[in-house]
């Protein structure tokens, strides 16, 4: 089953926020 675009995007803004998160801290 492939990934639709949008829940693409939100992986990676997810990922994104982890990172934020994570470097925030």
């Amino acid at each position: 089953a492939a990934l639709s675009p949008l829940m693409r995007h939100t992986m990676r803004w997810m990922a994104n926020r982890m990172k934020a998160t994570a470097y925030h801290f």
